[in-house]
């Protein structure tokens, strides 16, 4: 029944006279997924891009996978007809059909672009509303505020639109538009979230993980592997690099360094080696989960006395999100099930009974001294290793 897929863009349409270079990349990403060679059809516009249905088209299937695309802000099932108000009336009569229940109560707006059109646009809502309403035994209900479902026509000069209800897509701006960022990946609830609101915005995403074995087992690896995995819904091939990290967290436990101190010094050696790998591959930032308050690593005190060992910008999509909102997130894209998986992570391993959660950055940085940071980074960066794709990490998925 349906023609094609409207797809309105998001954010980037309020950008100015570089708005060109986000719709072109907005067009690779769309090309990207719905490739020519695989018979898809797409026309993209300076304010909007149609995607081509044929009758065999899944279109389920097309709507999830547009829901993997960032810098699309809705989308509408469309039926494509000429600028006659008979052409548009029927094919409001035939969506109304399908799509609208006799219990439901339903709405038609019209934007009216081409002004020669003879109705103007709440007499041309009028006309389509009443003929729906003729084709019906039992009486259907109107509700201008809250419909159940909404008919939308668009008038324009070529050819017009009838098209069923807004559905929301993502929104942010379109891959690879905002620079590269390293998302340090723990395997938890958190920063899979991160990672992908920070591809919404625009990042080119990598991944780094830190790994302590034996201590963690190799499940915990490949369930790590899987959530990177599941991110690559929505950016293709996306770096994993793991450190290991064994060697540090021996150095630091066997030392003379406080309990209290243990974790703050881990995180800060955690960020130097992160910030070493980002600039060795070309990394704008550093990306993480952290929300402000939630452990005793992520208060404010905390923060400050790890994140002032780097130079890098550090983004936290989730500074102010409460937990609920992060999982609501984690389920809605696809990697909660996989991070409450029972396999720890270094963190988990080697965490103190009481870690300090205001740690003063004079004791922290006298404490540090008691190991050989340098030989202990340079050794970690050296046996950093990029994590080969296989069709094995599927395991949890």
């Amino acid at each position: 029944m349906y023609s094609e897929i409207l797809i309105r863009y998001g954010e980037l349409m309020i950008k100015g006279k570089n708005r060109k270079k986000f719709i072109k990349m907005l067009e690779n990403r769309l090309e990207e997924v719905f490739p020519e060679e695989q018979g898809y059809e797409i026309d993209v516009m300076p304010t909007r891009a149609y995607l081509k249905l044929e009758p065999e088209s899944n279109v389920k299937a097309i709507l999830e996978k547009l829901g993997t695309i960032f810098g699309t802000s809705s989308v509408s099932l469309a039926v494509k007809v000429p600028t006659e108000l008979k052409a548009i009336t029927e094919a409001a009569i035939k969506i109304a059909q399908e799509e609208i229940s006799d219990t439901a109560s339903f709405k038609v707006e019209t934007k009216r672009s081409y002004k020669p059109f003879p109705l103007e646009s709440n007499a041309v809502s009028r006309h389509v509303a009443g003929a729906i309403f003729k084709t019906r035994n039992t009486p259907l209900k109107v509700d201008v505020y809250k419909p159940d479902v909404q008919l939308l026509i668009e008038i324009r000069k070529e050819f017009s639109y009838v098209m069923l209800d807004k559905i929301k897509m993502p929104g942010g701006l379109p891959q690879r538009t905002s620079g590269k960022g390293l998302l340090m990946l723990s395997g938890g609830i958190d920063s899979p979230v991160a990672g992908y609101l920070a591809m919404r915005k625009g990042i080119e995403l990598a991944c780094i993980h830190f790994a302590s074995p034996p201590y963690t087992s190799e499940k915990s690896l490949e369930k790590v592997e899987s959530l990177n995995e599941l991110l690559e819904k929505y950016q293709k091939n996306i770096p994993l690099y793991v450190v290991p990290f064994t060697e540090i967290q021996l150095a630091i436990t066997a030392s003379r360094i406080q309990p209290g101190y243990h974790m703050i010094i881990m995180r800060r050696m955690m960020y130097r080696i992160a910030q070493k790998i980002a600039e060795l591959h070309g990394y704008n930032a550093l990306i993480n989960g952290e929300s402000v308050g939630q452990v005793a690593s992520q208060t404010l005190g905390s923060m400050k006395s790890t994140h002032i060992v780097v130079d890098l910008p550090i983004l936290q999509p989730l500074a102010m999100h409460e937990k609920i909102e992060i999982i609501s997130i984690a389920e809605s894209i696809g990697t909660y099930e996989v991070s409450i998986l029972p396999y720890e992570d270094c963190c988990t391993i080697f965490v103190p009974k009481s870690p300090t959660t205001n740690p003063n950055l004079y004791i922290t940085q006298n404490q540090e001294k008691l190991i050989d940071v340098t030989a202990l980074l340079d050794s970690a960066v050296e046996n950093t290793k990029l994590i080969e794709k296989t069709s094995n990490n599927q395991s949890f998925l």
